[in-house]
């Protein structure tokens, strides 16, 4: 599909000259040709791709991608990606034997066709388009139908670059050993695998030792699967973000979870948020937890202290009327005052300890949770301690 020395000799010739000629990067066919009266006026790669665009109709030169062949290990050409604000003038000093231009389809439009639009590849053109799909994995659609159903050929595909599976056909996105493959890549990639796929066990417990974000593309059905949860809570007790209502209010697994992270309480159901046990297992792990709590237990002195114990600046979340009591301040003074003064520096820089003398918990925050912090009725300030 790529030129021999001869063809190269030819090409440069014309280049020499002022001529630029594009082929298709899988066809290897004439796209477009430029004469050098055509190219006075444009400086830059991307001034190339919308001259190329204007020329072939395409409505926007995000469908097109131009590459150079380079020359590595003597004979071997490869296609590389040319950069959009490459001066033009550098190409005519590298005196590039040619350009190759890829036409992107619309995500709707999966016809096989060349890259100009025109009729299906042959199986022989469409082979210098595997190294792309590296890098695009789209190309898979512009392939001639036979090797679009050629089985072997999806799979390696699918390992240079999980994104493929979006792209291939539904029974590929059904075939376990495709997907799993995928999925070692990026548990992303479950997302476009078969409904019937989402809904099998065993594939979803390999994918939450690899990240737990993968049970967001559980089915309905399995994410109320309690040994699941389980086994994923042990990697991450944040994996209970994605129980189900009936699981988030399961007291054995919220405890599992907040046993191991305070925080994770966020994601508990409101019964368990309301449930003195589970609520105590959470401040004793992370007294900044209390904020996630129900109102009656922020008021209970009993697991208030034993937030404050953990952590003094947990006060501030407590009930008004708690955050004003005499001895969980002096408490919370105590806890705060056992800080090195190194400690107390660094947590100043990250934000525990305003300048102001207002006490903060950071973990929410730095968490990205939307809780609004007040410190009113509870004021420290480096002299109390």
């Amino acid at each position: 599909a790529f030129c021999d020395a001869k063809g190269a000799r030819k090409i440069s010739s014309r280049l020499a000259m002022g001529d630029l000629e594009i082929l298709g990067a899988m066809s290897g066919e004439a796209f477009h040709r430029f004469q050098a009266s055509e190219l006075k006026e444009l400086q830059e790669v991307v001034d190339l791709k919308h001259a190329i665009c204007k020329a072939k109709g395409l409505p926007n030169s995000s469908m097109l991608r131009l590459f150079e062949d380079k020359a590595e290990a003597g004979e071997v050409v490869k296609a590389v990606p040319l950069q959009d604000n490459l001066p033009l003038q550098e190409l005519w000093r590298r005196r590039l034997p040619r350009l190759r231009a890829l036409v992107l389809l619309p995500e709707e439009d999966t016809a096989p066709r060349s890259s100009q639009g025109g009729k299906a590849l042959t199986v022989t053109e469409a082979k210098p388009a595997l190294q792309l799909l590296g890098r695009q994995a789209q190309v898979i659609t512009q392939l001639p139908s036979e090797l679009q159903g050629d089985r072997a050929l999806v799979l390696e595909a699918v390992m240079k670059n999980w994104k493929v599976l979006r792209f291939c056909r539904a029974n590929f996105q059904d075939d376990l050993e495709i997907v799993r493959q995928a999925m070692l890549q990026n548990v992303a990639a479950l997302e476009f695998a078969s409904l019937r796929l989402r809904g099998t066990k065993a594939l979803f417990l390999e994918a939450v030792a690899l990240n737990t974000a993968a049970l967001q593309h559980l089915t309905d059905e399995l994410r109320e699967d309690e040994d699941l949860l389980r086994e994923a809570l042990r990697w991450n007790p944040f994996a209970l973000r994605f129980a189900s209502p009936a699981l988030a209010n399961r007291k054995e697994l919220v405890m599992q979870a907040v046993k191991a992270e305070g925080l994770a309480l966020l994601y508990a159901g409101r019964e368990m948020r309301e449930d003195a046990e589970v609520v105590r297992a959470a401040v004793k792990q992370n007294g900044s937890a209390l904020i996630f709590a129900s109102g009656e237990l922020r008021n209970d002195r009993g697991v208030v202290s034993e937030a404050v114990g953990q952590n003094g600046l947990a006060l501030q979340h407590a009930s008004e009327e708690l955050q004003t009591d005499a001895e969980l301040l002096k408490e919370a003074r105590r806890d705060v005052a056992s800080l090195t003064v190194t400690q107390t520096s660094a947590a100043q820089n990250r934000g525990d300890i305003f300048s102001r003398g207002g006490l903060v918990s950071p973990r929410p925050l730095r968490h990205g949770y939307p809780v609004a912090l007040s410190s009113t009725g509870f004021h420290m300030t480096m002299a109390d301690c």
